[in-house]
């Protein structure tokens, strides 16, 4: 089997991981147990390559940025926890690839020379360690491209990896807005579009996440949605 043989919507809140929340970890002890049920899955897989994407990476409204180094790192210093990092290799031959070929094919990537990882990449990773061993990563950022232009893209990085045994995998979070003392405050909108996408993901029915309302998204106050 080849291509993208496996592929995760993974959250990345810091407090997920206890150097950084301390007791309130335990509020999200669920998904992290399923972070560590992920990590056994995805290692099973004995991919060579991990596609990772970060809406907090480098971002461009117009094209999507691939992070151009041979080997990146990242800590958690933003949220107090500046020994909690991560390094990875990247597979600059597979990046250099994919951005000349993409751009053959009609998709505008372009480079992103910055190697600082950030914490959507951090905080998975961490708590991917046995996915990570021995894997490179090819890391790509976040475009303003219309939703069907992401599907375009991923159906044709399938098809270009069929060489390789690679996963993806999308870190984002969806609603900030779920409760009255979330951080960005509740908006009915939140609830309505994590069911929306969960029901999707759940049912394998792409077309609803592609077609939902811009104004939704909007009043969600989502980061997941373009990575996924």
């Amino acid at each position: 089997m080849s291509g993208i043989v496996a592929g995760a919507l993974t959250a990345h809140p810091p407090v997920l991981l206890p150097e950084v929340g301390g007791t309130e970890s335990q509020r999200v002890r669920a998904t992290a147990h399923a972070m560590h049920e992920l990590d056994r899955l995805l290692a099973a897989t004995n991919a060579s390559v991990a596609i990772v994407i970060s809406p907090h990476s480098p971002a461009s409204m117009t094209s999507l940025p691939v992070r151009h180094a041979t080997r990146v790192a990242g800590d958690l210093a933003r949220f107090r926890a500046p020994h909690v990092r991560v390094e990875a290799d990247v597979d600059l031959e597979l990046a250099t690839t994919l951005v000349a070929d993409g751009r053959r094919a009609g998709f505008d990537l372009t480079w992103a020379e910055d190697s600082e990882l950030d914490h959507g990449v951090v905080v998975p990773l961490r708590l991917l360690p046995l996915t990570m061993t021995h894997m490179r990563c090819v890391f790509l950022g976040v475009s303003g491209w219309p939703l069907p232009r992401f599907v375009e893209f991923g159906s044709w990085l399938q098809g270009r990896l069929q060489d390789r045994t690679a996963i993806l995998i999308a870190s984002g979070d969806l609603s900030h807005r779920l409760t009255p003392d979330a951080p960005y405050g509740f908006r009915p909108e939140g609830p309505v579009f994590d069911r929306t996408v969960i029901d999707a993901l759940r049912g394998d029915e792409w077309q609803q996440i592609e077609g939902m309302d811009p104004d939704l998204v909007e009043e969600a106050g989502e980061c997941g949605l373009r990575p996924l």
